[in-house]
């Protein structure tokens, strides 16, 4: 077991795991491999752009990707997508991947974790085990176009 910084060629991997996770039952999202392919990719070229990989048994078994913002005062890292192969799941690779992007992040004078999530989602309940919590003051709104 190996977590370490992503490398392009890592890409094909995490393209695949993001669509088992997120074409399977719990999200149902229908994502291509052209459209997966294309997210990762947007994600990998954002400037402030970290992303990690749990390797096991030579291949991919989850990822977190996301990029770091600038404030007034201080730098703040967000997630932008993480997932652990659905065969894989409930056996610590998502909790690994998030303390050593935590421990990551401290040694770069990050100064807080952001990560987007459903109210309800089955998710949280993990967020909340690693240290997440809720915001009052922040509302997420949406148009649709």
């Amino acid at each position: 077991m190996e977590i370490r910084l992503i490398e392009k060629t890592d890409l094909p991997e995490v393209v695949t795991i993001l669509m088992a996770v997120y074409n399977g039952e719990a999200f149902g999202e229908g994502w291509t491999e052209e459209t997966a392919g294309l997210r990762i990719r947007d994600l990998y070229e954002t400037p402030g752009f970290l992303g990690l990989v749990y390797e096991a048994e030579g291949q991919v078994q989850g990822f977190v990707l996301g990029h770091v913002e600038r404030g007034p005062r201080d730098r703040r890292f967000f997630i932008r997508e993480m997932c652990v192969r659905p065969d894989r799941q409930r056996q610590g690779i998502g909790t690994n991947l998030v303390r050593a992007l935590l421990e990551d992040l401290v040694k770069h004078d990050i100064s807080a974790l952001y990560i987007y999530s459903a109210t309800g989602a089955v998710e949280n309940d993990f967020l909340r085990g690693c240290g997440f919590f809720g915001n009052d003051r922040v509302v997420q709104m949406i148009q649709r176009l």
